[in-house]
């Protein structure tokens, strides 16, 4: 008896050429999850025997990816001025910081059994094996972007030469200008999370005089899980957590 099971599976979220997003709190997921279960049987033969051999293989693949590049990534509640005769309604709650996830998730599990032969009198024999394998990969990655978890105001600062003297209008007045500053924080978190799972059984066969039986059950985790930046990257927040986790 042979039962295979082979599970190719890609997926991703794409965010480029110049996207902006904001809202108070913004999740950009890739999630892989299910499970994937195979069983194979020896086969009872006939006169109290049974030889032969089963084997049952699970193997998971593919690719899990959140890509952002050449884009911007704001988290917060601000009140934005809507135009005149807008039906939009405004609220009157403080404007506040929000949380921003990036994250590719592998949560899947594959299940192989193999089962021996339950045989009363004579003999069973032959190899039983339980093969599960995952090699699928988690990855994010951030290009020349900007991930923005704070709420932003506007102070003035007295601006300088390069000699660090004060610059002054004709009328000799100090010269203000308007920076933005950022006025409360919120956290960014960045997530490569490969937590699968892998279970193999193997279970001979009951015999009533002998066994001549080979029991395997094998299990393979070959993935990757891995979180890059590159180019000019901007990250703002009070907490910010970059993170690969590999935990099959």
């Amino acid at each position: 008896a042979v039962a295979v099971l082979d599970v190719k599976r890609n997926s991703g979220v794409s965010i480029s050429d110049h996207s902006d997003l904001q809202a108070a709190d913004v999740d950009i997921e890739s999630n892989q999850g299910g499970t994937a279960n195979v069983k194979a049987c020896q086969v009872d033969g006939s006169l109290g025997t049974a030889i032969g051999a089963a084997y049952a293989q699970d193997s998971l693949s593919g690719v899990n990816k959140v890509t952002i590049a050449d884009s911007t990534v704001v988290a917060n509640n601000e009140i934005h001025t809507e135009p005149e005769g807008s039906d939009v309604q405004k609220t009157a709650e403080p404007p506040t910081p929000g949380s921003i996830l990036v994250a590719a998730k592998d949560t899947s599990t594959a299940e192989v059994q193999t089962v021996g032969a339950k045989v009363g009198t004579v003999l069973a024999g032959g190899v039983l094996v339980s093969n599960a394998s995952n090699s699928s990969s988690n990855s994010v990655a951030v290009s020349d972007s900007k991930l923005t978890a704070a709420y932003w105001t506007e102070e003035e600062i007295e601006r300088v030469d390069s000699d660090g003297n004060h610059v002054r209008d004709e009328a000799g007045n100090i010269v203000k200008d308007k920076v933005p500053v950022a006025d409360d924080l919120g956290t960014v978190q960045v997530l490569a999370d490969k937590s699968n799972t892998i279970r193999t059984t193997t279970i001979g066969g009951a015999v009533g005089s002998a066994a001549l039986q080979g029991v395997v059950a094998l299990s393979s985790d070959q993935g990757s899980s891995q979180v890059t930046l590159s180019g000019a990257n901007g990250i703002v927040g009070d907490a910010i957590t970059l993170q690969a986790v590999g935990k099959p």
